[in-house]
């Protein structure tokens, strides 16, 4: 059976960077809504601990976006489909200044635990939102993500610890 297979199903797809092609396939981003639950499929990366699947992220609020959009929380909002709980004018400022500082076009992940507490995760590509009903491209994403069964290497012995089962 794969990793958290009840989390990583089509439809908590929000989207994917890279393309969409065998030689270089995407990550592919997921979101449960109801849940708060967040988690990505890598299926190609230059380090081979990080292909695999990522532990489901329970987190308080969360933004996706890409460096270069012009409003970030209305882009992530939009990608999402709810509206961002906890921004302060400080942490807006430090998202404006993150995406000034890279060169290209990529992704940017925040996860809120709390106000002093924030993950952030900078992709090498642009976030691909996903949109419901579109020739098929969720569809397509699933059953490439359904190929990736395990956790990533390099989350297996600490999440191990915790789950007894890894």
């Amino acid at each position: 059976m794969a990793f958290r297979s009840d989390f990583y199903i089509e439809e908590n797809i929000i989207g994917y960077t890279r393309s969409i092609t065998e030689r270089f396939p995407p990550s592919i981003y997921y979101h449960n809504r109801h849940q708060s639950t967040f988690g990505c499929i890598t299926l190609c990366h230059s380090r081979p601990d990080n292909i695999g699947r990522d532990p489901v992220i329970q987190a308080y609020d969360y933004l996706i976006f890409n460096s270069k959009d012009e409003d970030p929380i209305q882009q992530s909002s939009l990608i999402l489909g709810t509206q961002p709980l906890m921004i302060s004018h400080e942490y807006l400022q430090e998202i404006t200044t993150r995406c000034a500082m890279t060169a290209n076009n990529c992704m940017i992940e925040c996860f809120f635990f709390s106000h002093a507490n924030v993950v952030k995760h900078t992709s090498r590509f642009p976030f691909r939102r996903v949109i419901i009903g579109k020739n098929g491209i969720r569809a397509e994403l699933s059953k490439m993500g359904k190929k990736q069964k395990n956790l990533k290497p390099r989350f297996r012995s600490t999440l191990g610890q915790y789950l007894g089962e890894i």
